[in-house]
């Protein structure tokens, strides 16, 4: 190993060579957590060391759904690449007149944007302002936005009356989420610590599947119901309007259990990947009392990509009505509902034999073969801490543990 002096940040080790083979500046060495077990943890030289700044979240969700049509195309650009080139042509008079200008500005625009409704509605919020003197224009955007986030898809104009496709199971994906500094920032739930690493589990296997989303930042809205943060392990909002503090001070003070709120994950929207969220004061209730307990909460980059993934594995979906009042819908998932299905056949079968077995009355018992009990794939979350090794309290900086 070299000491390399400056670093980008401070000073660091850095393995140059691996037997006879030379590293470059920009290579690494992957360690396996199964090897470290024949690494003496008390070793000066070679340490393991928890990243205390970043985790990563693995996310088992179903698969989205998708057209039987032909992606669309407007403009030359693929709907699916998220282009949005239009122009907006709408009678200024009559968008005085109406009473209902969302409407009247969601139905001058192309039938094809409204295959992603969620990234129209920000089109549409930056389109707010641009022109000078046009209050009435603003007002009517907001409005479409705003009716975009609230309506279901059934009842947006659609491009195509085909019935929609999806497939079967759950995918897996992995997203980097930053951990909390401050007075009020919580350590990850010890639980973490003594599980297996998620992404050794099979897919729908996660720990935890009970997930909230609540499409708001939580700064302006009356605080969650004891029942949500009892019966959720995880709560996902929206980055922004305040302080990480001030989140976390909608959400009662519960007592701690494995089925109750474990972590809060607050989506970013923005670019700065990197950032460590801040809970710049301590923890409070919505009475403004201390938390006993408090919550970790994590900074998750990504934006709407990242948000859409957990909005399709979510348990429990929430929003905020204009009295910010906080409403939700339990929802079924289409891979518990496969399951669901699968049981209730099972059942029907189990019963069926029941009776024969009674109509029959045999005296000889009949041989029976136990199939193998299908096991059932769950949406859900698990999250893998992050380690690194050091030498006599120096970073090694290439190398890292998968």
């Amino acid at each position: 190993m070299v000491l390399e002096t400056p670093a980008p940040k401070e000073h660091e080790y850095r393995i140059y060579t691996l037997g006879n083979f030379a590293l470059g500046r920009d290579e690494h060495i992957a360690l396996s957590r199964d090897t470290l077990s024949q690494i003496n943890p008390t070793d000066p030289h070679f340490t393991r060391m928890r990243d205390v700044e970043a985790m990563d979240l693995i996310i088992d969700v179903p698969h989205p759904v998708e057209s039987v049509v032909e992606p669309l195309v407007y403009n030359n650009s693929a709907l699916t690449d998220h282009v949005f080139d239009f122009n907006l042509d709408i009678d200024l008079e009559a968008l005085d007149a109406t009473s209902s200008p969302g409407d009247m500005v969601l139905d001058s625009l192309p039938r094809a944007l409204f295959a992603d409704v969620h990234r129209l509605a920000e089109q549409l919020d930056g389109l707010v302002g641009a022109l000078p003197d046009a209050e009435s224009i603003d007002d009517a955007l907001r409005q479409a936005a705003k009716q975009l986030r609230s309506k279901s898809t059934s009842a947006l104009p659609s491009s195509s009356s085909a019935p929609p496709q999806q497939k079967k199971g759950l995918q897996r994906f992995t997203t980097p989420a930053m951990l909390p500094i401050g007075p009020g920032a919580a350590p990850l739930p010890a639980v973490i610590d003594t599980s297996p690493d998620p992404r050794s589990l099979s897919i729908g296997s996660l720990p935890y599947t009970t997930i909230l989303i609540i499409d708001s930042d939580l700064c302006n809205t009356s605080p969650l119901s004891l029942d949500l943060v009892t019966s959720h392990t995880i709560l996902i909002i929206r980055r922004g309007g305040c302080s990480f503090s001030k989140k976390l001070s909608a959400i009662p003070s519960f007592p701690p259990a494995a089925k109750s709120l474990q972590l809060v994950l607050v989506v970013s929207f923005g670019t700065d990947d990197t950032t460590r969220p801040l809970v710049d004061e301590v923890q409070l209730t919505p009475k403004g009392l201390p938390r006993r307990h408090p919550i970790c909460l994590a900074l998750v980059p990504g934006g709407q990509t990242v948000w859409d993934t957990f909005l399709r594995g979510a348990r429990t979906i929430g929003v905020v009505d204009d009295n910010g009042v906080i409403n939700t819908k339990s929802r079924v998932v289409p891979a518990q509902a496969e399951n669901m299905a699968i049981d209730s056949q099972a059942k029907e079968i189990g019963a069926g034999a029941s009776a024969s077995k009674k109509k029959a009355k045999k005296t000889t018992k009949a041989k029976t073969t136990k199939g193998k009990k299908e096991e059932k794939e769950v949406p859900g979350i698990g999250v893998r801490r992050r380690y690194y090794f050091t030498s006599k309290g120096i970073r090694i900086s290439n190398l890292i543990v998968t």
